[in-house]
Order: C-alpha cells, then structure tokens, then sequence
C-alpha cells in the first residue's frame, strides 16, 4: 500500500512540475580563439646573421612543432639547402621565436636568446628581427621508432 502511495505521489509531483514548454538546448557559445604564438615578421630582417654554415645554434623544439617541421622537411624532399629562419625577439619576456616560411618552429634555448638579445643590442637592433640559415634535421627512423625533427641555426654558439 505504501508502495503504490509513493508512485501515485512521484505522478502528481511529475504532471505539476514538468515544464510545459521547454526551450530548446542552446549550442555552445566558442569562446574565441587566443593566439598565444607570436605573429610572424611583418617585414624583412634589419641583420642576417652568418657563422660560415657551422649552424650549432639548436632552436628548442617541443611536440607541438613536430607536424609543422615535418612538413617543411617534406616540402624540400632531400635537397639539404638552408632555408632562410626568421628570429623574433617576444617583447613580453625574453624569449626569440624561430620562423621558418612564416610558420613558428621553435624558439631559441634561454641561454642562446640571451646571448643573441646582447649582440642585437651591441648592433643598436633591440627587439628587431633578424634572419640567418637553417638546415633541418632528424626525423628518421631508429629501433622501429621515429626520431624527432630537429632545427640548427647558423650562429654561434659562443660569444
């Protein structure tokens, strides 16, 4: 008895409380998109830095680069020409994009950045861009497994 006093309960309760009209779901509103990467130069180097094709300078490559590399390596087959690499100083912290056919690849190590802010200050070009040769490595395969891409830039590595 008490059994069937709930369910004609749970019905009353139903049949008053339900919405007559319900509105339909609205879509999701996508926020919009942030671009957290820098903008490729506008415009030319102001210097192009050259260190006779040693290129020991290795710009930091993390994951999300890795498609991007590849297929700017896939594009130049097995010509090993150096490409032209724009280097960007971010003026928010001290970091310097790496751009190669206006596509970020990388940015340089915290060290190498460092050094390279010190030249562009020592050639009174603060916060320009500037260009030098880069050749693309890696991606090959080794033990069955994928080697990651890998991007070294003409400049020396030292002062």
């Amino acid at each position: 008895m008490l059994l069937l006093f709930i369910l004609a309960a749970t019905l009353i309760a139903y049949f008053l409380l339900r919405d007559k009209n319900p509105t339909p779901p609205q879509p999701l509103v996508q926020p919009p998109a942030v671009t957290l990467a820098p903008r490729p130069p506008p415009t030319g180097a102001a210097w192009h830095w050259q260190d006779g094709g040693r290129h020991e300078t290795e710009v930091v490559v993390e994951a999300a680069f890795q498609g991007v590399i590849a297929a700017l390596a896939a594009a130049q087959g097995d010509s090993r020409a150096p490409l032209q690499a724009m280097l960007v100083p971010d003026a928010d912290n001290r970091s310097i994009a790496v751009f190669i056919a206006a596509t970020l690849v990388g940015y340089l190590a915290q060290e190498d950045a460092r050094r390279l802010r010190r030249r562009l200050d020592d050639k009174d070009l603060s916060g320009q861009t500037t260009s030098c040769d880069a050749v693309l490595g890696g991606g090959g395969l080794w033990q069955g497994k994928r080697l990651m891409h890998v991007v070294r830039l003409d400049i020396a590595a030292a002062d």
